[in-house]
């Protein structure tokens, strides 16, 4: 029997018959690229009491990981396969580091190198609740009446590839995003300036205003009207603000006032909705000179191969014959 975690969360292990199955992993990831697939399919032996096919790992399962394949949660190293229970690890994935580091299971743990030796195993391991810290790990296991304290160097974290050791035992302590790995993932932080949080608030505000305006608008607007139709006729007529928008559009292609006679153009609204703004323009005022006035050239004098051309005197010319002026 194992117990993982802070709460006493106990897994049962068999007692009678024992096997060792290979399933998928599926873990728990946000976004369905192709990493995340290649990591969900990985395989893994887990060491159950029938050959029953699982879909997901649970903490206090015991697997059994090959040279090679990447560890799919943090596991407590139990033993490997050399006897004096040693394994070796890649880092790569989470330091960027390609040396080889040393894991060293536990003493009492380390005989138990065989699928037979995990029969009438019976362990409990407490230990920290999940967290972000990679270099640190406080914990204990209980097994055959003693109390062994727990370090990092048991802990085979999940990303990590096992090197140069045929094969390790090991039983899971955390999973999906309990992982130390997911722990430090957490999602980006807003970049949000204060302004605009406090305009998020104010259009938020604003917004809930103008729908209760609105609402109570709607409820006098039926208690006033509602005995507006008797005999089947109205009584009053309601002209929508957009239609008489159209009729102005109307009237001002058809003002004479506005009609320009020498290039035969009335005035034409191509657009109903600027009619109101449009008659509260009092002064236009631009910069752009040049938008405004004529621009016309008219030919005064020129000189080829020294004949002049053109009677209009220039004002060089001028400042020749009458230099007083």
């Amino acid at each position: 029997m194992w117990g993982l975690g802070k709460v006493d969360c106990m897994q049962t292990l068999p007692q009678r018959q024992g096997g060792v199955v290979t399933w998928p992993i599926w873990l728990a990831t946000k976004d369905n690229d192709f990493e995340d697939i290649e990591a969900n399919n990985q395989k893994v032996n887990v060491y159950t009491d029938n050959n029953t096919f699982q879909e997901t790992l649970r903490v206090g399962d015991l697997i059994k990981v090959f040279k090679d394949e990447y560890f799919s949660a943090d596991l407590l190293l139990l033993s490997s396969s050399y006897e004096d229970g040693i394994c070796y690890v890649e880092t790569f994935n989470l330091d960027g580091v390609t040396n080889l580091k040393v894991k060293h299971a536990l003493n009492i743990t380390s005989s138990l190198n065989d699928d037979s030796s995990f029969q009438n195993c019976k362990a409990v391991v407490k230990c920290e609740d999940p967290n972000e810290n990679l270099y640190t790990f406080i914990g204990t296991l209980y097994y055959d009446k003693q109390q062994n304290p727990l370090s990092v160097q048991q802990i085979l974290l999940r990303g990590l590839k096992l090197r140069n050791t045929d094969y390790v035992y090991g039983v899971i302590i955390f999973t999906g995003h309990d992982t130390k790995v997911m722990q430090n993932s957490p999602d980006p932080p807003s970049k949000k300036s204060g302004i605009e949080k406090r305009m998020d608030r104010i259009i938020y505000v604003l917004f809930g205003t103008v729908i209760t305006i609105a609402f109570i608008g709607s409820i006098f607007f039926g208690i006033e009207t509602k005995n507006d139709i008797s005999g089947g006729k109205l009584r009053r007529w309601y002209l929508r603000p957009d239609k008489i928008s159209v009729l102005q559009s109307i009237f001002i292609n058809q003002d004479m006032e506005m009609y320009y006679e020498e290039t035969d153009n009335p005035a034409r609204a191509r657009t109903s909705y600027l009619n109101e703004e449009l008659g509260q323009v009092d002064t236009i005022l631009s910069d752009k000179i040049g938008t405004l006035t004529c621009n016309s050239m008219e030919f005064v004098k020129c000189s080829i191969a020294g004949d002049a051309y053109g009677r209009v005197v220039t004002e060089v010319e001028e400042r020749a014959l009458f230099p007083s002026t």
